[in-house]
């Protein structure tokens, strides 16, 4: 990458524009030369910004670097045009900063608002790159290959940086070294095995504190031969795998022979209980009978005492059904005789209403003609006047649409006279036009021809030989063309103004005629719209009402006569009904008359008393019908329970009950010692599956633990015994001696071959502390080693150059072998005598000498000698400028 301009605007010291054109640097060093706080560096803060949006310093964001002493107004940027392997491209960034707003506030005071942040990056081809600032930066990066902290690491060297790393302990160069070659991810390694290795062994005590809880669990009686061993191995943190499994199945061995023994004495005791139980239950059963059988006996007895009585409820019940038999007919005769008495006084009540309505009939026949002929008579006369008023009304849309017509005229007529008056302009200008330039145009030809007079000669015009005031040649006169074309547009003026005339003319008879015909309409209408409405909506009315009195008196008389339709039906039929009443009546009683005569009552007042009975009849039934059923069932269950019974009597079951409950109580026992016994089993089976998976896990994650604690233990750089070197330091070590490798190789020829720098041998680093990165100067005449910090100041610098120059070769090989042809070297000269500066520069001409332009900045004045090229950088109250300076 190698920069061509760049411009600066309000950003740090440079208040004001400010371009510098890097173009004319074929190869080779220049000075960036000024006094302290000038704005030399700002000059790689402006390149590094326009490139990632971010300034040389970590410390100094992009939106810090705006001028603190600009104008309101002036924008913050900075705009970079470069090569990178024969292509050039450009770009313009701002940061985000306060700038004065075009709109102010309710009191009109000035506002401020936030330029947003803003890229742009202009391609080779000239096409503009699509994508956001982020996308933006990111093609930025794949373009030079370096994201900004390797540029910064590879295009500037800062003296500072490197005498820290010089001078740095072991422990500081890992800090440095984590950020320049980025070795967190070997760090990461680190805590991720040491992450693992806690999580194995924090598993491993999980399961250490299972078996405790389980063997917890375990169950055993105190008085058992192996409980001395249970509670030893209680007490033990990690009991070994066979002592714990061995005695979990000695106790469920002992378990299982204490539940077989137990089940045995259960089975014992339930066959006797079985047996006595038996034995009762046939006594009970017994005694059930025999119980049963007198009970039945009692029973028997107690229905032969009601059988008299049962005889006279039989009969009475028999005369009672009979009545209830009469009862039936006697209902049927009465409710016949009152129907026939209902049917009649309903007949007659119809009779008298059908008179009623036949004089009503008249009247509306009378109410219903007078309501026709009223109708027939005054409905002609109101559809005459309302088609009187529908003319009318023809009349007035007609008056309306005329008047809305002779508007449209009258506009029309506007409109063609203001055509016209325009059309006349235009002809009066465009006539104009021409005739002055048909004057200049004849006055140029007198000119023309005046041009050619010679004297002596006759004049083609007027024949003189003498010519005392020939024309002169009019300057700005049209040609022969020009005029043609002022013609043909006054032509077409005058066109159009003959048009617009005609036009006017016709507009104008128009309205005229409009006019004529709207006052002829307006004699014609006297009345307005809102009266003739008023006038249709009365005889609208009027010849509703007719209509209406007519179809209600219509409609009045044919509901009348239905009425007196439905009322001459009703008639007939209660006269048939009233024929049908008494013929059912007679039948009735004398079906009821046959009944009684058959029936064994001997009186009506016999039938009268009997029927009082009615009521009790079901209950009376009830009664009777159980007697029977309880007589049948007492004798079939004696006929049943006496073949049972025969030869047995009554047994006391006393003793044999009072020897179940015992063995009942025996059993309840044994069962419960034989559940717990069972359960005992089964939770010390549960207890050693358990067991078993626990052990299982315990040996896979123990195999796994060593080895991941082997694993940590190298990565920490914590093996006993060992120096404390662990894996980011070591990778660190790595790039340390390649970047010493290269840095030697400056510096022997600096310093003619008379030191280089080596790192520590792993056998002379402590054991404590963090070690591996120490850094030993090795004098090659006397082969001595001795510590950085005996360095002078001058071979202090010569040496952080070297390392500088070196840690940018090995980031370069790093990021892919980019190509970066421009190098920055910010002070430290001031430290160096003429010698160690001559051999110093010679060191970065040989850089140059690969095709690179290098920049010192630096405010020493001898450089200024040295170097020919030189960027001076001036500072007053209107901020820095920056100016070319060669030799």
């Amino acid at each position: 990458m190698r920069p061509l301009t760049l411009e600066l605007s309000a950003f740090g010291s440079y208040m004001l524009p400010t371009t510098i054109d890097f173009s004319d640097l074929d190869q080779g060093i220049f000075l960036i030369t000024g006094d302290t706080g000038a704005g030399k560096t700002t000059i790689f803060d402006a390149i590094t910004f326009a490139l990632y949006g971010e300034s040389s310093g970590e410390n100094r964001e992009g939106k810090m670097m705006r001028s603190a002493g600009c104008e309101e107004g002036a924008p913050t940027y900075v705009s970079f045009t470069f090569s990178y392997r024969g292509k050039v491209y450009h770009i313009k960034r701002n940061p985000d900063y306060p700038r004065l707003s075009s709109r102010r506030d309710k009191d009109g005071n000035v506002k401020y608002t936030t330029e947003a942040a803003s890229v742009t990056l202009t391609m080779p081809d000239g096409q503009v790159f699509p994508g956001k600032i982020r996308e933006v930066n990111e093609k930025i990066v794949s373009i030079i290959g370096l994201d900004a902290s390797q540029f910064r690491q590879i295009a500037m060297i800062a003296q500072g940086d490197f005498l820290k790393l010089l001078h740095a302990s072991s422990k500081e160069r890992q800090e440095i070294f984590g950020e320049i070659f980025e070795t967190g991810i070997y760090r990461q390694v680190q805590e991720i095995l040491k992450e693992k290795a806690g999580a194995l062994a924090n598993q491993l005590k999980e399961e250490q504190d299972r078996i405790a809880r389980e063997l917890d669990r375990v169950e055993c009686e105190p008085q058992s031969p192996l409980a001395p061993k249970l509670l030893r191995l209680k007490g033990q943190s990690m009991p070994l795998k066979e002592e714990v499994l061995n005695l979990l199945k000695d106790l469920l061995e002992k378990g299982k022979e204490e539940q077989l023994a137990q089940q045995k004495r259960v089975v014992i005791q339930d066959e006797k209980a079985l047996k006595l139980a038996g034995e009762i239950g046939a006594g009970e059963a017994t005694n059930k009978l025999l119980k049963e059988y007198e009970q039945a006996l009692l029973e028997q007895e107690n229905l032969k005492k009601k059988a008299p009585g049962m005889a006279l409820l039989e009969t009475q019940l028999e005369r009672t059904k009979m009545a209830k038999a009469l009862v039936v007919l006697e209902n049927e005769k009465l409710r016949a005789e009152k129907h026939a008495q209902e049917t009649a006084e309903e007949l007659e009540k119809v009779q008298q209403g059908l008179k009623e309505l036949r004089f009503k009939e008249i009247e509306k026949e009378a109410k219903a003609h007078e309501s026709a002929i009223l109708y027939e008579t005054r409905e002609p006369e109101l559809s005459a006047l309302l088609s009187e008023l529908e003319k009318k009304f023809e009349k007035l849309i007609q008056l309306k649409k005329a008047r809305a017509e002779h508007q449209t005229k009258k506009q029309g007529l506007e409109t063609a006279l203001k055509k016209e008056r325009l059309a006349d302009m235009e002809f009066q200008q465009v006539n104009a036009a021409y005739e002055g330039g048909y004057r200049l145009f004849i006055e140029a030809q007198a000119g023309f021809l005046a041009q050619r007079l010679a004297p002596g000669k006759p004049c083609p015009v007027c024949g003189s030989s003498q010519h005392p005031k020939p024309a002169t040649p009019v300057a700005a006169a049209p040609d022969e063309q020009e005029l043609e074309v002022l013609k043909q547009k006054r032509d077409q003026a005058e066109e159009m103004r003959s048009q617009c005339a005609k036009a006017l003319a016709a507009a104008r008879n128009s309205e005229e005629e409009g006019r004529v015909l709207l006052k002829e309409l307006e004699e014609g209408v006297s009345e307005s719209q809102e009266q003739l409405e008023e006038k249709k909506k009365q005889l609208m009315l009027q010849r509703k009402n007719l209509k209406r009195a007519q179809e209600e008196s219509a409609s009045e008389l044919t509901k009348l006569r239905l009425e007196l339709e439905k009322l001459g039906g009703a008639c007939t039929s209660l006269e048939a009904q009233q024929k049908q009443a008494r013929s059912e009546g007679g039948e009735r009683a004398q079906s009821f008359a046959q009944e009684f005569s058959r029936s064994s009552f001997t009186s009506e007042e016999e039938y009268v008393k009997q029927k009082s009975s009615i009521p009790q009849y079901e209950k009376d039934k009830k009664v009777y019908e159980e007697y029977q059923r309880q007589a049948q069932e007492v004798s079939v269950r004696l006929k049943t329970i006496r073949a049972q019974v025969e030869g047995k009597s009554y047994q006391d079951l006393s003793r044999r009950q009072e020897e179940f409950a015992s063995l009942q109580s025996e059993l309840k026992e044994l069962r419960e010692h034989l559940t717990l016994c069972q359960n005992s089993v089964r939770n010390n089976e549960r207890i050693l599956e358990q067991l078993v998976k626990i052990y299982t896990r315990i040996g896979k994650r123990q195999e796994e633990f060593s080895t991941m604690e082997t694993l940590n233990k190298i990565a920490s750089g914590s093996v006993s015994g060992s120096r404390k070197l662990d894996f980011e330091t070591y990778v660190q070590r790595l790039y340390f001696r390649e970047v010493l490798n290269a840095a030697n190789k400056r510096l022997l020829k600096m310093t003619g071959e008379e030191f280089m720098l080596q790192t520590r041998d792993l056998g002379e680093l402590a054991l404590k502390g963090r070690t591996g990165l120490e850094l030993d100067v090795y004098d090659l005449p006397s082969s001595a080693v001795r510590d950085v910090k005996t360095l002078s100041g001058g071979e202090s610098f010569m040496t952080s150059l070297a390392m500088a120059l070196g840690m940018a070769d090995v980031v370069t090989r790093r990021a892919g072998g980019i190509t970066l042809d421009t190098l920055f070297v910010d002070e430290g000269f001031g430290t160096l005598d003429d010698e160690t500066r001559d051999q110093a520069i010679k060191v970065l001409q040989t850089q140059v000498g690969q095709g690179k332009i290098i920049g010192i900045i630096s405010h020493v004045g001898e450089l200024k000698q040295q170097i020919d090229t030189k960027l001076e950088i001036t500072k007053d109250e209107k901020g820095s400028r920056a100016t070319w300076q060669k030799m």
